[in-house]
């Protein structure tokens, strides 16, 4: 898919839960671009920005959950880092909401949101996998 979210088993962490969640936010992300690429209606590409917002908040909750029931020892930094993307989906949505740019918003979702998620995975949830698998 030109400028989504390709998954491929390499973005696997190693906690089931977390990787089907990861999974779908990718299938979100892509319905998402999808919709930015065909020109779908400011609506409906804003109810599709809305459910990726929500699933957004739902994994980084449901990941949080994982970290402290295993007592993962960088759950306050990694914590932080969801803080500050949930602030900037919140200030995406608004730009959305004052503007209604489904070209601005394509381009916000491929350099900021994608890049951040995979990085994000990459670099700092494959550290909770890893983490993880020391647990006996």
């Amino acid at each position: 898919m030109h400028n989504g979210i390709a998954w491929d088993d390499s973005y696997l962490i190693g906690c089931d839960e977390v990787d089907e969640q990861h999974k779908q936010l990718f299938a979100s992300l892509n319905e998402l671009v999808e919709h930015c690429q065909k020109g779908s209606a400011a609506q409906v590409v804003g109810k599709t920005l809305q459910f990726v917002a929500e699933y957004v908040e739902h994994h980084f909750n449901s990941e949080e959950k994982v970290q402290v029931s295993s007592n993962y020892p960088g759950y306050a930094a990694h914590k932080q880092m969801h803080d500050d993307f949930r602030k900037t989906v919140g200030v995406i949505k608004g730009q959305f909401a004052e503007n209604g740019s489904v070209q601005d918003l394509q381009k916000i979702l491929v350099k900021v949101v994608v890049k951040w998620i995979v990085t994000h995975i990459c670099n700092e949830d494959k550290k909770i996998g890893a983490y993880l698998k020391t647990i006996p």
